[in-house]
């Protein structure tokens, strides 16, 4: 039988055309199946907050702005920080044609850390040295929480690009910076009124940590006069707190 009788028989019979069209439809589904693979197919990677595919399959239908723009369009803003690092020569390259799409990347991604940035920015402006004592514990969090956000932030190395960094971060880095320097100048005075027969270490009250060995060694004036009117029963809560800062002297 030739070809074209063949497919004769085949288009006449019912069940054969129905063969045809499923053969056909498995051929479409593995093309289809093959090309998804060529835009995804990887490795996971870990990023700040994202599951980055570490290895796709760049063609000339889809390459690494295309992928960049998925990623963009799906709101996986994570993931296209993370490709942009992972491909930034090819971006670099590229400058021109993805400038908006990285702006709005940026644009995204900072959206997200500004009510954050712009609240920790706010309270630590507001703060006023010398802090009175019972305001210290809140001062030492608010200080904490600074620090753990501002290094949140910089997980993304995208955003650690002077091009792509929030006005608010170095915001929020000169307060937090003023505020632990004026602190931290204040501690001598501080130190001297503290009420050192209390119930905790000043070092550990103090809103900014301290090298208690080296203080305590500076201020060894300010300590003596402290204790040296102090009852035995004092002196040993003193020793108990304070004993493994201690010079054999000051002991």
């Amino acid at each position: 039988m030739t070809g074209s009788k063949f497919f004769g028989a085949v288009s006449a019979h019912p069940n054969l055309r129905w063969a045809k069209r499923f053969l056909v439809n498995v051929i479409v589904v593995a093309v289809l199946v093959g090309v998804s693979g060529c835009e995804t197919t990887g490795t996971s990677g870990t990023t700040a907050g994202s599951s980055y595919q570490s290895s796709p399959k760049y063609s000339i239908f889809f390459d690494q702005g295309d992928h960049l723009k998925k990623l963009i369009a799906g709101e996986n803003y994570g993931e296209a920080a993370e490709l942009y690092v992972k491909e930034k020569e090819f971006f670099l390259k590229k400058q021109n044609k993805f400038a908006g799409d990285l702006r709005t990347l940026a644009e995204e991604l900072n959206s997200s850390f500004a009510p954050d940035l712009r609240s920790a920015a706010n309270e630590l402006e507001a703060v006023a040295v010398p802090v009175p004592r019972d305001e210290w514990a809140h001062l030492r969090v608010q200080l904490a929480r600074t620090k753990k956000l501002l290094e949140r932030y910089d997980r993304y190395a995208f955003l650690r690009e002077r091009d792509y960094r929030s006005p608010l971060v170095a915001r929020l880095e000169t307060a937090h910076l003023t505020v632990a320097g004026n602190v931290r100048q204040e501690a001598s005075s501080a130190f001297v009124e503290f009420d050192h027969f209390a119930d905790e270490s000043f070092f550990d009250a103090y809103p900014v940590e301290l090298d208690g060995v080296a203080f305590l060694q500076d201020h060894a004036e300010a300590w003596t006069d402290r204790v040296n009117d102090a009852n035995a029963e004092q002196l040993t809560y003193v020793h108990e707190i304070y004993g493994n800062l201690l010079s054999e002297k000051q002991a």
